[in-house]
């Protein structure tokens, strides 16, 4: 683990997956001035660790780093961390990860670089999420609508049609059987 953040917290805790460090710190840092607990990890497998024994209002991970093969932290969350709300952040993103990221009920897909104010704004709005049902039976139940920021122009146009397409709503189009097929 890179840094634990041992500061006590209204707005929220935060883990914080990433295996480039500067960029893991750094947005950490303006996370923690914000008002937010942040823990640090450089790795898939520290982070599951972490969610085996600390309970946290949203999860920030990177797709490609140690331990994180075919999204591996997120495909076998530990127990208790059905529903977080997961923020993934990527440098080398694609239609395949992005689809893998909705079926793993990941709410927001943010490409590298990435403006902070964007992640801040999508980490306030989740964690505001979070507090408000903290009163509720499943406080984490609620499905937000998926969110793909800064991705390149062919994957934006793409994503929306296969996305309807593979949660079963019908995109109208003359090619949505041809569509339809190449998803499976």
């Amino acid at each position: 683990m890179i840094a634990m953040d041992e500061t006590p917290s209204s707005l929220g805790r935060i883990l914080f997956a990433d295996d480039e460090e500067i960029f893991l710190l750094s947005t950490a840092d303006l996370l923690r001035a914000e008002g937010y607990h942040v823990d640090c990890c450089s790795d898939a497998i520290e982070a599951r660790r972490q969610l085996e024994t600390q309970t946290y209002d949203v999860l920030i991970s990177d797709i490609r780093m140690p331990g994180n093969a075919d999204l591996g932290l997120l495909r076998d969350l530990p127990q208790g961390n059905a529903g977080l709300p997961i923020i993934l952040v990527t440098g080398f993103p694609s239609a395949q990860t992005a689809i893998q990221a909705i079926d793993l009920n990941v709410l927001t897909y943010l490409v590298k670089p990435l403006e902070f104010q964007e992640l801040l704004d999508r980490v306030n709005e989740l964690a505001d999420r979070v507090l408000a049902m903290a009163g509720s039976a499943s406080p984490r139940a609620e499905v937000a609508e998926v969110r793909i920021l800064g991705a390149p122009e062919e994957l934006a146009a793409e994503l929306p049609k296969r996305l309807r397409l593979r949660r079963g709503v019908p995109y109208e189009s003359a090619s949505a059987r041809e569509d339809l097929r190449t998803l499976r």
